[in-house]
């Protein structure tokens, strides 16, 4: 039986894109074997889910920023 992936969160900035404005949460990250490099192997850390909602309407669209 196969181990569930390594996963991280760590705190992102996102906006809500129906009222335009910055706010911050968490969003999750999963670990993805990016193969081998050098005889090690390369983990590459990927967004899996956002653990964040517009404070003010959880039903409006979000998007991480990018920093």
């Amino acid at each position: 039986m196969a181990r569930p992936p390594k996963r991280k969160t760590e705190d992102a900035t996102f906006r809500c894109l129906d009222e335009d404005f910055l706010y911050p949460g968490k969003m999750e990250y999963v670990a993805k074997d990016a193969g081998e490099e050098e005889g090690h192997r390369v983990i590459e850390w990927v967004p899996g889910l956002t653990k964040a909602n517009c404070p003010h309407d959880p039903t409006h669209h979000i998007e991480l920023v990018e920093e």
